[in-house]
């Protein structure tokens, strides 16, 4: 036994396995369906490439990580993703004959496939560290189901001496190689997809301040036309005789009273000054919101709903608010697919209202809650650039808090408490 051809031939297996990794940021990047596609066939492929260039240790014996790539598929891809990398690593072992190993290969791919669909959703609410730990486990849990099945086969084939012959160093080497592939590869890639959630929320920030500055210089610029419009109709209005004529001139003034007020807001809240303290209605609030979102969510496939009471009634100025609740609304829409819902419902106590934006989206995990609580909404923050920032600031503005309820693949429930006129 040549022990560097052999630990050659283990490194270029560590090294296909760890294929998809390459490819990750970009399948990152792609609609959820084309992902887990894209990531079924690179795994399938990077399965078939590892039995094709087999790790020979001992008299003749034959191993690979193909099983570590179809884990690997089903963890990060789910159904599909798992199931075109197993119709890859089964049509490719057919087209090698031997109907024993065939049929050890395919009870094998089905047990593996059962039992980590179950799995991920678990896998994927942990941290980081946890799912190293989770991780180790899967390797060792995936080993043992293939050894098993090279002892069910060797016992088949009535050739158990051989596979004792081997000894301890062939499957202490298998299994090492196992856990480290399978460790490596959930490092890398949590960190390759944490890398990616922070370069999207740093280009999103930056787009999200430069429209915000466009917004704060137009309605400086167009406060200027609305002052002189305004006086030259109260100059109209002064020498009009005509009833009807009057009337519309008071309509149009009152119209543009009501312009100036809402850019005047717009404007102090752009600068972070303060707004007005009048109050308001939460039911019209909510139907402006749910209507100016109307298009975006009938584009994406998504009911939005509401239940609520016409007798609520805020504290605060209704700007901070609206702002608010178009990001967190915003962000339920997002997160939930072609087909599902999104609820608004409010529940009112003596003195506060608790308001909740429910999806059933893909939720978040404990680890994402766990850093958004911590960083609550702060500027800079990771999170600030999917809206959570304005979210969290604005609710502040008017005397309020926000709280988050999620369960991955389930969904998740955004709580603004606020204060009652």
């Amino acid at each position: 036994m040549n022990f560097h051809l052999v630990m050659k031939e283990v490194l270029l297996n560590f090294f296909l396995i760890l294929t998809p990794i390459y490819f990750f940021q970009f399948i990152s990047t792609q609609r959820a369906r084309n992902g887990q596609i894209l990531l079924g066939i690179i795994a399938g492929m990077a399965a078939v490439l590892c039995m094709t260039f087999p790790i020979a240790y001992g008299s003749g014996f034959l191993w690979d990580l193909r099983w570590v790539a179809f884990v690997i598929a089903i963890i990060y891809g789910g159904w599909t993703a798992g199931g075109i990398a197993g119709v890859i690593l089964l049509s490719y072992r057919i087209s090698l004959g031997g109907l024993a190993s065939i049929l050890n290969v395919t009870v094998v791919a089905v047990m593996l496939f059962i039992l980590f669909i179950v799995m991920r959703k678990w896998f994927h609410g942990l941290a980081l560290k946890k799912k190293m730990q989770a991780g180790l486990a899967m390797a060792i849990l995936t080993f043992s189901l293939v050894l098993m099945a090279i002892m069910f086969h060797f016992w088949f084939t009535d050739n158990l001496g051989f596979f004792y012959a081997e000894g301890a160093n062939v499957f202490l080497l298998m299994g090492a190689s196992y856990i480290l592939s399978m460790l490596l590869f959930i490092y890398f890639t949590e960190n390759t997809i944490r890398f990616s959630s922070l370069r999207e929320t740093f280009h999103q920030t930056e787009k999200a301040h430069m429209v915000n500055e466009l917004f704060v210089l137009f309605s400086y610029e167009l406060k200027k036309p609305l002052e002189k419009a305004k006086e030259s109709l109260e100059k109209i209005q002064l020498n009009t005789a005509d009833a009807s004529s009057a009337g519309h001139q008071k309509l149009a003034l009152s119209q543009l009273e009501e312009a100036q007020r809402v850019l005047s807001g717009y404007h102090s809240y752009s600068k972070n000054e303060d707004g007005i303290k009048s109050g308001f209605f939460l039911l019209p609030a909510i139907e402006e919101i749910v209507e100016i979102t109307s298009p975006y969510s009938h584009t994406k496939g998504v009911q939005v709903t509401y239940s609520l009471n016409q007798d609520i009634e805020l504290t605060g100025d209704k700007i901070p608010f609206k702002q608010a609740i178009l990001n967190i609304l915003k962000n339920a829409i997002d997160a939930t697919s072609k087909g599902g819902r999104v609820l608004i419902e409010a529940e009112k106590s003596r003195n506060h209202v608790k308001l909740r934006v429910i999806d059933s989206g893909i939720g978040m995990t404990r680890e994402v809650l766990r850093d958004i609580a911590r960083s609550n909404g702060l500027s800079g923050s990771k999170f600030a650039g999917n809206g959570l920032h304005v979210a969290f600031e604005q609710v502040h503005k008017i005397g309020g808090y926000l709280s988050f309820d999620s369960v991955v693949d389930k969904g998740t429930v955004v709580t603004m408490k606020l204060p009652l006129a």
